[in-house]
C-alpha cells in the first residue's frame, strides 16, 4: 500500500454547465428572432404612412334600389329557396331549444322532489333510532 491519500475525482459540473450553456444561448436566439420579426413588422414605433393624396370631391348620386350588389352569375330565385330552407331549419332548431328547455325544467323539478324524499327518509331514519337531527334539522326548515 502506498502512504499516499486516495485522491478523489474532482465533481463533474460539465453536465449543469452544458445545460446551462445551451439554455441560454437557446434565450439569445429566441430573442434575437423576437427583434427580428419586430423589425419586419414596423419596428417598435409606427409612424404613420403619408397621408394618400386625395382627389377632389366629387358629388354622389344616391342609390336607385336599396338591394345590396350581388356578385355577377348569382340566381335571386336561388337565393331564396335558400333562404327559405335556412328559415325552416332556424324555426326547426328553436322549437327543439323549446323542447330541451321544457325538459330541463321538468328535470329540475323532479331532482328537487327526490332531494326532499332523500330528506324526509334521513330523517326518519334519525328518529328511529332517537338521535338528534343535527345537520338534517336546517334542510327540514328549507
Amino acid at each position: 500500500m502506498s502512504d499516499e491519500p486516495f485522491a478523489s475525482e474532482p465533481p463533474r459540473r460539465t453536465l449543469f454547465r452544458n445545460s446551462n450553456l445551451i439554455g441560454g444561448l437557446a434565450f439569445l436566439g429566441g430573442v434575437i428572432v423576437t427583434l427580428g420579426a419586430v423589425q419586419l413588422g414596423g419596428g417598435f414605433s409606427r409612424v404613420p404612412a403619408a397621408p394618400a393624396p386625395v382627389a377632389a370631391p366629387v358629388a354622389q348620386q344616391p342609390q336607385q334600389n336599396s338591394i345590396p350588389a350581388v356578385p355577377p352569375g348569382t340566381d335571386i330565385a336561388t337565393l331564396n329557396a335558400r333562404e327559405t330552407m335556412l328559415a325552416g331549419k332556424l324555426d326547426l332548431l328553436e322549437m327543439r331549444i323549446r323542447d330541451v328547455d321544457g325538459s330541463a325544467r321538468n328535470a329540475a323539478g323532479y331532482a328537487t322532489q327526490a332531494e326532499r324524499l332523500m330528506i324526509a327518509f334521513a330523517v326518519r331514519r334519525v328518529v328511529e333510532r332517537g338521535q338528534p337531527l343535527g345537520a338534517l334539522e336546517n334542510q327540514l326548515r328549507a
